[in-house]
């Protein structure tokens, strides 16, 4: 034996002995220059063993050097060395070096089956660059994800973003835990997202109106009404935004920036002030639409429209009022060329911030150009006397309001221009005690006297009725704030001032009182006031102070801003100071009553306010644990109660059909039923769609990729819409056994999942026959192997270094059958002759098949592991409209149906001690007098959301839901008074209220500043939050 051949036996001896590094140490002393071909090859394939493959890939380089320097250029050997480096480069994905050897191969060769390997590099190149583009993008977002003052942003469609995320299969390469931001799932390929598109997210109508500021280009884009972040879009800070342009560009780049709401929260501004803006040029009005942002000064906002329409000097901003000063009656004003009173209009301070301003909907910023050095405009009307009631001219006043005797005119085209706005202000000169003798009798009345209304009928008629001015996208608060306020109970307190001696200003679950306060204000304006409109800017800016999610002025959840106020109004009147302290779990009773009396009892001495009086039930939750049996119970209080939507209605059940043979990709399915349909419907439907025989497949309820049950096809329908739905094809042979195989990917220190796989195997399979039965369920991941001939010799190579291990998984309290433990967590399966029977005992057969971290250097591609199509059936399903329409007393009744909790929302339970997808059931125990009732309309999917469009039918009158109230023998019924709408879509929807008058006796529509009479609840598609009062 040659010295070298005893170093390579020495270092082959230390790597069998478990001494790696003597072994590396060794290789690496020998001297190149006593190597051949054969010693390079032979060092090479230890170096592989070692896992040490950049030193093997050197040795294979210099082996062929040799080959080549001795003129062996098409040599077989050179040929094994070739494809020996392909494997080496492959395993540590140098894709591009890899498909430079099989182009070399295949020149020498002509083999064809290289092709079919460079089709399979490129695809794994490509799933490198793709890996290599999420995870610098993920780099770069993490480090960026600080919100800053000032710090630039930038705004792109989640469409789009859910697109790149699919394409660079950022799921498969990371665990949810390492991504900042909701990830999208999806069992389908995706092609490049192309160029970053954000046209579903811009309202382009809106933009089309914005005037653009050069110095703020991006402040011109409007975004749809509406739109959610992490729902409709993504924010991205200008690092990660520009990675992502570089590589796709943009076709319309939203930019937007971080401004402070207080000292220790900054927020992205999305959604900018949209603010009317003129100015008089050359004695007329010239008006613009500019967005601005909400801490911008009052003085930067001049200054960038005065830059925009080139105008140079001095300039006043005023704010008005377009209610009380009319377009037409400001154009009189400004050609007067006289000092003029802007009644309804102040001058606005040049360092105030435009979210201090207090802008409406119907407020227009007026930029003032002095006339010959002189403003002439003025908000004291003691500067001015005997001026023309429209245009305010001292010119000669000819006409005089025949009503008032007070209002003069310079003209009659004057006095028509102003005839609508001054009748709300036109009353007739007050008369004395005597009454005027030139009358014929005390009967006689004047045609003046006959118009004139009693102040009480006024007030009676118009109390209630005043609009809410939109403050930008605030449409969810005034539907709220209308309904709110036409609950008369809460009103008359506070419009009597009797809840000032109720205010609790220490309470730290409250606003110091702060809310109340401004609501109380807020009610006065709409009971009490005499415009036509408010705008509740202290009452906004209240809400955004302790309630951050409210800040600035995109669309919110109208029910979600509702329990908001009432938890605060609550707090902020709570008679109790010191809240006394009970532990959640030692609350006894023999019986419901008294566990719902004690319930109550204690939150009582913890919560005393006219809401708890008036809007406080009990629910009564049930939890079963699905493992002891056991149940528990609590009794909780509740101000509102959401109904589901009954998803019956929908009559569309999605699920998926999985071949047996792993080479079918498997389909995502959808078919339409009916209420009381069961499992034979679908198998039907199946059975036409696929044409198979119904007896090729069974069920499988899926719960976090693991099959909870395996119905039979007499189940119904309804119960398993909790679960996904799997149809697995079996094999139509006589005594097989199913098992299930569960799939788990080592990932670092954690694990992810994929769905469960089912066997059909003999019990006189033997050990190795099961394994081979798994193998042949994932070779598609195995993308290097040759399956056209069925080498043993090929499996046998692989079960020496496998990619995965598989483990036997004791059913349920069974001991395992491999080491007789009872609380064994899972044996690995021996690959042996021996006969299977052994695993086929007491209840189901459970296998786990675990994916090694390094499977990828073993051969594997995890890549199409959950790979799906979809079937057409899913188009034509989903494409048909879904209005069915729904009564409320389904709702009350599905609302009572036991649902399993999700996996992240587990329940502790104290008999088993641990936490378990413990069964709920939620019932009403005892109603409020003033019953809120909501309507689950936005159905949430993971990061998706979808707004339901049923129309749901509920009574104005007489609502009984008496057979849905367990605790209270004396429920009474309740008759409507008020509903929050939601009309249109997520993206473009809109807010509005329905109330009823008491003291009128009808309804009326509350759509912004607009009141209008109404009563047709014809659209209950649109009916969002219910209110009801109980009969007396």
């Amino acid at each position: 034996m040659s010295a070298l051949d005893r170093l390579f036996r020495e270092a082959e001896d230390k790597y069998n002995d478990g001494y790696s590094d003597t072994s590396l140490q060794i290789l690496a002393s020998i001297d190149n220059g006593l190597l051949s071909i054969n010693s390079y090859l032979k060092r090479a394939e230890m170096y592989t063993k070692l896992k040490e493959l950049d030193k093997a890939e050197e040795d294979l380089n210099s082996a062929l050097l040799v080959v080549k320097k001795d003129n062996l250029g098409k040599s077989s050997q050179m040929i094994s060395i070739l494809m020996k480096r392909l494997t080496i480069r492959e395993s540590q994905e140098k894709y591009s070096q890899a498909l430079e050897d099989i182009d070399y191969l295949y020149d020498i060769t002509k083999d064809n089956s290289l092709l079919q390997s460079k089709q399979r590099l490129l695809r794994l190149e490509k799933d490198v660059k793709l890996k290599t583009e999420a995870g610098n993008f993920l780099m770069i977002l993490k480090e960026n994800l600080e919100t800053k003052p000032g710090s630039e942003w930038h705004v792109v469609s989640m469409s789009w973003f859910e697109k790149w995320q699919i394409y660079v299969k950022i799921s498969s390469f990371y665990m949810e835990e390492e991504i900042p931001f909701k990830v999208s799932r999806s069992l389908y390929h995706s092609d490049a997202p192309g160029i970053i598109d954000n046209s579903n997210i811009i309202d382009y109508e809106k933009t089309g109106i914005v005037i653009e500021d050069p110095n703020n280009p991006y402040n011109k884009i409007c975004l749809k009404k509406g739109m959610a972040e992490n729902m409709d879009f993504i924010l991205l800070p200008a690092p990660a935004y520009e990675f992502l342009y570089n590589i796709y560009g943009c076709n319309t780049d939203i930019k937007r920036y971080a401004i402070e709401i207080n000292d220790t929260m900054y927020q992205v501004e999305v959604m900018l002030r949209m603010i009317s803006i003129a100015t008089s040029v050359k004695e007329s009005i010239d008006t613009v639409v500019m967005n601005v942002s909400s801490k911008q000064t009052i003085e930067k906002m001049k200054k960038s429209f005065l830059n925009i329409k080139k105008i140079p000097g001095q300039a006043k901003v005023w704010k008005i009022n377009l209610t009380m000063i009319s377009l037409d009656k400001l154009q009189a004003l400004i050609s007067t060329n006289e000092t003029v009173f802007l009644d309804g209009a102040k001058i606005l301070q040049e360092n105030l911030l435009i979210d201090d301003a207090e802008i409406s909907e119907q407020d227009l910023i007026f930029i003032e150009l002095p006339k010959k050095s002189v403003f002439l405009f003025t908000d004291d009307s003691k500067k001015i006397s005997d001026r023309c009631g429209f245009c305010q001219s001292s010119v000669k006043l000819t006409i005089v309001c025949l009503k008032c005797k007070k209002m003069k005119y310079c003209s009659v085209v004057c006095q028509t221009n102003h005839l609508i706005d001054h009748k709300t202000h036109c009353k007739p000169p007050r008369r004395g005690l005597l009454r005027c003798f030139c009358k014929n009798s005390l009967t006689d009345h004047s045609e003046d006297e006959a118009q004139v209304v009693p102040v009480e009928t006024i007030i009676k008629h118009k109390s209630g009725l005043t609009g809410l001015q939109n403050l930008g996208n605030t449409c969810f608060m005034n539907s709220a704030l209308q309904c709110l306020s036409h609950t008369n109970e809460i009103t008359e307190v506070l419009l009597s001032g009797r809840y000032l001696e109720l205010l609790n200003k220490n309470n730290p679950l409250g606003t110091n009182g702060k809310l109340v306060l401004s609501y109380a204000e807020l009610l006065q304006n709409l009971w009490k006031g005499n415009n036509s409109s408010f705008a509740p800017w202290k009452l906004k800016r209240i809400i955004s102070n302790y309630a951050p999610q409210f800040v600035g002025y995109q669309q919110h959840d109208s029910q979600e801003l509702l329990g908001f106020i009432l938890d605060r109004i609550h707090e902020d009147l709570n008679q109790v100071k010191k809240k006394p302290y009970f532990e959640d779990n030692d609350i006894i009773g023999k019986n419901d009553e008294e566990l719902s009396r004690e319930s109550w009892r204690r939150h009582s001495l913890r919560n005393q306010s006219i809401i708890v009086d008036l809007m406080h039930g009990q629910y009564k939750s049930s939890l079963l644990c699905p493992l002891c049996k056991k149940y528990s119970y609590t009794f909780d209080p509740f101000n509102s109660i959401t109904l589901p939507l009954p998803q019956s209605q929908e009559k569309i059940l999605s699920f998926y059909y999985i071949f047996y043979e792993s080479t079918k990709a498997p389909y995502s399915m959808a078919i339409e039923y009916s209420s009381g349909d069961t499992l034979e419907h679908v198998s039907s439907e199946i059975s036409k769609l696929l044409e198979i025989s119904q007896e090729s497949f069974i069920y499988a309820t899926i719960l976090n990729d693991i099959i909870k049950e395996f119905p039979q096809k007499k189940k119904s329908i309804e119960p398993l819409r909790n679960f996904t739905l799997f149809a697995y094809e079996i094999k139509e042979e006589k005594n097989l056994e199913i098992i299930e195989l569960q799939v788990g990917i080592e990932k670092n220190k954690s694990r992810n999942s994929s769905y469960s796989r089912i066997l059909c195997v003999p019990q006189n399979f033997t050990f190795k026959e099961l394994h081979w039965e798994i193998f042949l369920k994932f070779k598609n991941n195995f993308p290097r192997m040759n399956f056209k001939q069925r080498t043993q010799e090929l499996y046998e190579d692989f079960m020496t270094s496998p990619a995965y291990i598989v483990y036997f998984l004791p059913y349920k309290d069974v001991p395992c059958n491999f080491c007789k433990d009872d609380n064994c967590k899972g044996c690995p399966i021996p690959y042996s002759n021996e006969k299977i029977r052994k695993i086929f005992t007491e209840g189901r057969v459970i296998l786990e098949l675990l994916w090694r971290a390094n499977h990828q250097l073993l051969g594997a591609s995890l890549n199409d592991l959950n790979r799906c199509t979809e079937h057409s059936c899913v188009i034509e399903v989903t494409q048909k409209s879904r209005k069915n329409p729904v009564k409320i007393e389904e709702c009350f009744e599905l609302f009572r149906v036991p649902e399993q909790l999700e996996k992240d929302n587990a329940w502790y339970c104290n008999n088993c001690k641990t936490h378990v997808q413990a069964i709920k059931k939620l019932e009403i125990y005892k109603v409020p007098p003033v019953l809120i009732i909501h309507i689950k309309r936005f159905k949430v999917n993971g990061h998706t959301k979808e707004k339901l469009y049923n129309p749901v039918i509920f009574p104005d009158q007489g609502l009984d839901i008496r057979d849905w109230v367990i605790g209270d023998n004396n429920v009474k019924l309740y008759d409507l008074y008020a509903v929050c709408n939601h009309y249109g879509n997520l993206t473009g929807g809109h807010y509005t209220a329905t109330c009823y008058s008491a003291l009128n006796k009808q309804w009326f529509d509350f759509k912004d500043s607009q009141v209008v009479v109404n009563r047709d609840f014809g659209n209950s598609a649109s009916a969002y939050v219910l209110f009801y009062r109980a009969r007396k």
